[in-house]
């Protein structure tokens, strides 16, 4: 089919060249049209589902991370009243799916109104209601159990909640009165301690839309009654008009009450009918008509127009990755379009193979090398621009069709096949069409009579006298440095420090690995002693007893062999390198996971729900004796369940004294293990995770009394090993310092609320975010540690680490433990919701899926070359063949002499491209 095409073609197109051109290029170009026309469609195929690959990434990758978005617009309210019909107004709304509603109704009290709690008064600057209509949007740690009853929050300082943590233990009722105009009563189910920074980050993770929490306060979480927080809504009000009076009456008062309520409805577009990842652009233009109909809804209900966009910001900076595509498509592609270009090269040569004698006859029946060569061109360019026509139009029907399921609207398709982009990978595969098939013009060109018709080209003769010169060793030297670079972790940017080479260092990403497989092939093919010891390798039994004198016979020909090679080579490199890299990828997200989380399967306890709270008090030591004490049959229990390897515990305390810049009010975590060795066992770490030492050796430093710091905490204390940091006071107000053994990268196992996207949050958030986890400041230490023992703090949280048995069901025993556990966790984590947090990023999902092209294409491009290798061997071998067979060899003889041709090459190129790729992939 394709031959009847492209024929057609060239006899439509010849019709404007000069005859003699023309019929020249008609009875002697049949076969470079043909072959340089196949060679032209595959280079093109793979260009164009390279980039249709990489948007179908990019749509998986929007998909991706929309279902991990589980709101698309917030829309802000001060009138707590109206929200629950704008609520539903909102939900009415064309291609609206859902909504639902935050309720952060925060209350700064006048100095005469104390709320009570079972009667006794409670203190606190600030007053907060939180509430929710759905209570999965609350932090499991806040989350009230019951229908009828409030979770109290203590936010602040272990120096100001400490003691009234301790007190409010057992708590049953909370009471505000304002002078006998309104009251608010609760009943109160639990109280915790809180971070104002950890309740924020959940809710940019959950929500992604942070909320202005008090450093110091009380923030009573309730289940969803409305009734409940308009109560508490008409209480804020009374409070807002006493102060208003105050002020009137005293215009310097400065303590009189203020309220501040914040209703956040949250919206879930349809958004199958709204968003679609093929089409970016005329998702963010679909989004953009249902925010403004929102909020057209919400303005007619006395809504101010503030609208935040989460999808919108996400769709944004994928769109503007997205200008990426074209260029990283291309990247992706230069390994490919090297082994194509070896493929026509090596194409070239079985065409002069094949042709010379019919251009040797030409020749002397007087036709002129300068017509000759005019027809070659015009046959090898008509040849590659049919076949780069024809792999434009399939390769863009069938990669759509393939990745999208079905065809996509023009306008998409336009998008996506950009004909600009089209028409350069139609120019990329003639250009390289025409500049591999120069050899041949040039040959047929100036060829004489004399040496198209001789038994050996003089251009094969000279080959044979080739040497190692200065571009292979280039290619060796730089791509020997890239791969060095992967494995040690520097880069040209890193090494010299100019910005400038960023880009160059980009293209080395994907030209390094074929640029070093290039230049050490190079190496083994012109070295001649390398490639007898090469080609040596194959068994006797399969070359048969005429081996010396065929690899005497190859060796002569070290450039035809080396062709070989070089393509299985690169074809071993290029398909097993992504392989390898695939794995790498996933390795590297599981590692990543199993650092986070510290085990397969991690839960977090709320201490006063594990020890009696009247134990929660006095020093450290005291504190972990009770806590111990408790933790024994709890583990024993949890050591008997099915599938449980290991169980250890890590209490979480708080530290007052400790300063970090930015935190303002914030306890830093001290995190305390009763056994470094059994922590060890149980939580997965790496060596690096230690800064000093490796992390093993620097844990075991514990046993000494010493503790470990953060390295956001050794920065700015100046904390080396030897270091004395103050922690915090004993009973007698002493205070109380530990030595500092060294510095951890980080804690596994520490209780943390992981956000688990990022590409949707704006650029203030995202930078909120990394503060948050690149400042992380904290302590460890061991229960043992004499110098701690007598500090006074308090322990809000425990975490309990569990490794399984390889093959346990992760879900099947996280089932059985939670009866066991002495109270429900505040949170359980599993390693495959971390895995998958990890694991998801744009670019490694742009490279997994276009490593599919690199295989088939790869493959693809290799057995093409190898096959155009192998006939060029053949076609110049046959006589000797023959000779032998005249000689008395015997077809098997002869047979095993082809096997030998393809295979010794064939396992050397396997070796080195396998070696090459497994190197490049893990590093």
């Amino acid at each position: 089919m394709f031959t009847t095409c492209v024929t057609d073609f060239s006899k439509s197109a010849l019709r404007s060249f000069p005859d003699v051109t023309v019929q020249l290029a008609l009875r002697f170009g049949r076969r470079p049209f043909l072959f340089f026309g196949l060679a032209t469609m595959l280079v093109v195929v793979i260009l164009v589902t390279v980039n249709v690959a990489s948007h179908y990434a990019l749509k998986r990758y929007a998909d991706d991370q929309l279902a991990r978005l589980p709101w698309d617009f917030a829309l802000y309210q001060t009138n707590v009243r109206s929200s629950a019909q704008v609520r539903v107004d909102l939900s009415l709304t064309p291609n609206i799916a859902a909504a639902e509603d935050v309720y952060l109704l925060r209350l700064t009290l006048p100095p005469d109104t104390v709320p009570q709690v079972d009667g006794k008064p409670l203190g606190s600057p600030f007053l907060s209601l939180l509430a929710a209509t759905d209570p999965a949007l609350l932090p499991p740690t806040v989350r009230p159990p019951s229908p009828n009853q409030a979770v109290l929050a203590l936010v602040g300082p272990e120096s100001r909640m400490s003691s009234a943590f301790q007190a409010l233990q057992g708590a049953r009722t909370f009471v505000l009165d304002l002078h006998g105009k309104t009251s608010f009563e609760i009943g109160l189910a639990r109280t915790v301690r809180l971070d104002r920074s950890e309740l924020n980050r959940w809710f940019t993770d959950r929500t992604n839309t942070p909320s202005f929490i008090p450093d110091i306060g009380v923030i009573l979480v309730i289940p969803n009654n409305f009734d409940v927080v308009t109560g508490f809504d008409d209480l804020g009000g009374h409070v807002q008009e006493h102060g208003e009076e105050e002020e009137a009456r005293d215009p310097g008062h400065v303590e009189s009450g203020s309220y501040f309520p914040e209703v956040v409805h949250l919206l879930r577009m349809d958004r199958p009918a709204v968003i679609s990842g093929w089409d970016v652009t005329g998702s963010i233009e679909r989004l953009g008509q249902v925010q403004k109909a929102a909020q057209i809804t919400g303005s007619e209900a006395g809504v101010p127009p503030l609208a935040n966009s989460m999808s919108g910001l996400l769709l944004a900076r994928i769109q503007r990755t997205a200008g990426l595509l074209d260029l990283l498509s291309t990247l992706i592609a230069l390994p490919l379009l090297w082994v194509a270009w070896l493929f026509l090269g090596r194409l070239t040569r079985l065409l002069l193979l094949n042709e010379r004698r019919l251009l040797g006859l030409l020749r002397l029946r007087g036709v002129p090398g300068r017509l000759i060569g005019r027809a070659m061109l015009l046959s090898i360019g008509l040849g590659s621009a049919a076949g780069a026509i024809v792999g434009l139009v399939a390769a863009s029907v069938c990669a759509v069709l393939i990745y999208a399921g079905e065809w996509l609207p023009w306008r998409v398709l336009l998008d996506v096949e950009k004909p600009w982009l089209l028409l350069g990978f139609f120019l990329v595969g003639l250009v390289t069409a025409l500049l591999a098939g120069r050899d041949l013009v040039r040959f047929a060109t100036s060829a004489s009579p004399l040496e198209t018709s001789a038994r050996v080209m003089t251009a094969e003769a000279e080959q044979q006298l080739a040497r190692f010169t200065w571009w292979p060793a280039v290619a060796v030297l730089v791509g020997g440095l890239k791969v060095l670079g992967w494995a040690l972790g520097f880069s040209l940017v890193s090494v010299t420090g100019w910005s400038e080479l960023e880009i160059p260092d980009l293209v080395l990403n994907f030209l390094g690995l074929p640029l070093f497989v290039y230049g050490a092939a190079s190496l083994a093919v012109l070295n001649r002693s390398l490639m007898q010891m090469t080609l040596a390798a194959t068994p006797r039994w399969l070359a048969g007893g005429l081996k010396p004198l065929w690899l005497h016979h190859l060796s002569l020909k070290p450039h035809r062999v080396g062709g070989f090679l070089l393509i299985m080579a690169l074809m071993a490199s290029v398909s097993l390198y992504p392989t390898v890299m695939a794995g790498s990828f996933g390795d590297k997200a599981v590692r990543g996971a199993m650092v986070g989380l510290g085990s397969e399967l991690g839960f977090t306890l709320n201490t006063p729900d594990v020890v009696n709270a009247e134990l929660l008090s006095g020093p450290l030591a005291a504190q972990q004796t009770a806590i111990s004490r408790a933790l024994t049959p709890v583990r024993s229990r949890m050591l008997v369940q099915p599938g449980v390897q290991e169980v250890d515990f890590m209490t979480e305390y708080l530290l007052s004294s400790v300063y970090m810049p930015g935190e303002g009010y914030r306890s830093l975590p001290l995190y305390v293990i009763d056994n470094p060795t059994r922590y060890l066992a149980v939580a997965y770490h790496e060596d690096a995770l230690g800064v000093e030492q490796s992390f093993d050796q620097i844990i075991h430093r514990l046993d000494e009394g010493q503790i470990l710091v953060s390295p956001a905490l050794a920065s700015f204390w100046n904390l080396h090993p030897g270091s004395r940091l103050l922690l915090g006071s004993g009973p007698a107000g002493d205070p109380i310092r530990a030595a500092v053994a060294g510095t951890i990268r980080y804690l596994p196992g520490r209780p943390l609320q992981t956000i688990t996207d990022r590409e949707s949050y704006a650029t203030s958030q995202v930078d909120y975010l990394n503060f948050l986890f690149d400042n992380s400041a904290f302590v460890l230490a061991s229960a043992s540690n004499a110098a701690i023992a007598p500090l006074l703090t308090a322990a809000p949280r425990l975490a309990a680490l569990v490794k399984l048995h390889p093959g346990a069901e992760v879900g099947a025993t996280q089932a059985a433990l939670l009866p066991v556990l002495p109270a429900a966790p505040l949170e359980s984590r599993l390693l495959s919701d971390e895995i998958q947090k990890v694991g998801s990023d744009m670019f490694i999902d742009l490279g997994l899926e276009n490593m599919r092209i690199y295989l088939v294409g790869g493959l693809a491009l290799a057995l093409a070359g190898m096959g155009a290798v192998a006939w060029a061997n053949y076609v110049e071998d046959r006589r000797t063949m023959a000779l032998l067979r005249i000689r008395g060899a015997q077809p098997r003889h002869v047979s095993q002499l082809v096997i030998t041709t393809l295979l010794a090459p064939a396992l050397s190129g396997l070796l080195l491209g396998g070696l090459v790729a497994l190197v490049a992939g893990t590093a």
